[in-house]
């Protein structure tokens, strides 16, 4: 299941749409996607767009609550510009890499990973947060391996603020890999979030390459933590090979846009909740330790998405 660079964006050769009268409200986003439904010309013309940016002062384009109903409606947002410029830039895929455990079980490449895990001998723990020392670590690597980091501290800051609002559909995770034996630094990790019983990566890192590929690990460790907690699957965002290859090593499927829509409809439940009322996810201090998230993990088959 491969899609190249090339035929991901060829699929949406109008790329950026920018109105300068479209304010960044759950109003305008609602009629903008009302307008993405429809069959007439100007529908046509709007789906061979992917990023559609909305115009207005600082505040409003950060705002929490609409960048939190964004992720909602299935945009994975990144940012654009520099420095004090730097604003949202959602995107509505053209297609998506998703993650259902029967692939994730599949997957040679996972299969060996825990396998190797349970033969090894050694114990790690994911841990859940949402704290700026992971951003920070993020942040290095990043920046370290490819001079910039389109998550921002702004961003990262952004989706907490989101996650902080117990009437909003809509978590924050930093997910850090630790040795079991009480290593306070983390070995790997990445930051995502979840809405409803789906779970998003945003971006990852990792430390140095050793021959324990710590990063593989962290994944094959997240994907049965995921499904062990009820998430019904994975989305991985972008797609395309080779750059994102190690997704597809993961077990992924490309879904259109359509498809994926779809898909997360079914399992993303009401954006306005009730306190409490809603899938109890990761949380901030959950802790995951590989000797259970490895168990029955030997050949397993799992489920895909009803």
């Amino acid at each position: 299941d491969i899609i190249t660079f090339e035929a991901y964006f060829g699929a949406c050769p109008y790329g950026r749409f920018r109105d300068p009268n479209l304010a960044p409200t759950e109003a305008n986003l609602e009629l903008l996607l009302s307008i993405l439904r429809g069959k007439d010309k100007q529908a046509l013309q709007l789906n061979q767009c992917n990023y559609f940016q909305f115009s207005g002062p600082k505040a409003a384009l950060w705002d929490p609550v609409f960048n939190a109903r964004l992720a909602y409606e299935g945009f994975f947002t990144i940012t654009s510009g520099r420095g004090a410029s730097n604003e949202p830039l959602p995107e509505l895929q053209p297609f998506y890499g998703v993650l259902t455990w029967d692939n994730f079980a599949a997957s040679k490449h996972v299969r060996q990973t825990l396998s190797r895990l349970r033969r090894g001998g050694r114990e790690y723990r994911l841990v859940v947060s949402s704290s700026l020392g992971s951003w920070e670590l993020l942040e290095k690597y990043q920046k370290d391996k490819h001079g910039t980091n389109w998550l921002t501290k702004q961003y990262f800051e952004m989706m907490q603020k989101a996650a902080a609002d117990p009437s909003v559909n809509f978590q924050v995770h930093c997910i850090d890999l630790f040795a079991a034996e009480g290593e306070r630094r983390p070995l790997a990790g990445e930051i995502g979030f979840s809405i409803g019983r789906v779970y998003t990566s945003l971006s990852g890192w990792t430390g140095e390459r050793t021959a324990e590929a710590l990063g593989t690990v962290q994944l094959a460790l997240l994907g049965r933590w995921l499904q062990q907690r009820g998430y019904v699957f994975w989305s991985l965002g972008h797609c395309y090979s080779p750059e994102m290859e190690y997704k597809r090593q993961l077990g992924h499927r490309i879904y259109p846009r359509a498809d994926f829509l779809e898909l997360l409809h079914k399992h993303r439940g009401t954006f306005r909740r009730a306190t409490g009322a809603c899938f109890a996810g990761l949380a901030d201090g959950d802790v995951g330790a590989s000797a259970a998230l490895l168990l029955g993990a030997e050949g397993e088959a799992g489920a895909g998405p009803g």
